[in-house]
């Protein structure tokens, strides 16, 4: 048995209270499904989106709380969704629906970054304008994500589409990778991939340049860029040599 970590060591420990021993946690590991993880996640936030109880949580037996819309029956028996949500219902059963996610934050705002980013906002004051994205903020999913394990493809971590949530003036916080900087943002692509025309700005080679031509500029441009330390380098040294020798003088001179 491969040695554990402390996530299994808690499971364990959580597992012994529910009445499960360590050869039957063994024993059930053993016979779980051995599926390769997830290689990718994909995030719709739908902000300003239907509301839980008029899709996924009803709540039918609550005449104060329930919406207007009618529950049915989803495949997973006791489960219902509403009417308007019939082909997710369908397939329920192939769902992981979690009703207990909530935070005490009734702001759009700053509850986006709850969302987002997993923690509360740094407080910055009361206003609108004190809770739109900022570097202050914590990074989101994927930007941790590229700062704790970077990316070894040449692709990015995170991809955005297609535009960024703003209202007015403001820019909902959360989506950025805050505090870490800008190295480690989401890729934001800011057109619609359904469009006959989509395309991603800005990652397209110009006419006529080829990935070998692009890679010989490179090899330049980092030769430049070396050169240009060396000069600054020897700038340095100059400016430090001609002090000395002003000093020198200075020391040296009967005047």
């Amino acid at each position: 048995m491969n040695k554990l970590d402390r996530r299994h060591a808690l499971q364990i420990g959580c597992s012994s209270m529910l009445g499960l021993s360590l050869p039957g946690l063994v024993s059930m590991r053993a016979a779980a499904p051995t599926n390769d993880s997830p290689k990718s996640v994909i995030l719709v936030f739908q902000t300003g989106g239907g509301s839980h109880i008029d899709s996924f949580d009803p709540k039918p037996g609550n005449s104060t709380i329930r919406g207007e819309f009618s529950p049915i029956s989803t495949a997973i028996p006791g489960v219902q969704f509403t009417e308007h949500v019939s082909r997710l219902a369908a397939r329920a059963d192939k769902l992981a629906i979690i009703r207990s996610l909530a935070h005490g934050d009734n702001r759009h705002l700053s509850g986006t970054h709850n969302t987002l980013t997993g923690m509360p906002q740094v407080f910055r004051g009361n206003a609108n304008e004190d809770k739109e994205l900022s570097r202050l903020d914590w990074p989101c999913y994927g930007g941790a994500l590229e700062y704790f394990r970077p990316s070894t493809s040449g692709l990015p971590r995170q991809v955005t589409v297609p535009q960024p949530l703003i209202e007015g003036t403001l820019t909902w916080p959360g989506q950025h990778s805050g505090f870490l900087g800008p190295k480690f943002d989401p890729l934001q692509v800011n057109s619609d991939p359904n469009a006959d025309t989509f395309r991603v700005d800005g990652i397209q080679l110009l006419d006529g340049i080829t990935t070998s031509r692009l890679t010989d500029r490179k090899g330049l441009l980092t030769d430049l860029n070396r050169q240009r330390r060396s000069l600054d380098a020897l700038a340095r040294n100059r400016q430090f040599t001609s002090q000395q020798d002003a000093a020198f003088t200075m020391l040296s001179s009967g005047k």
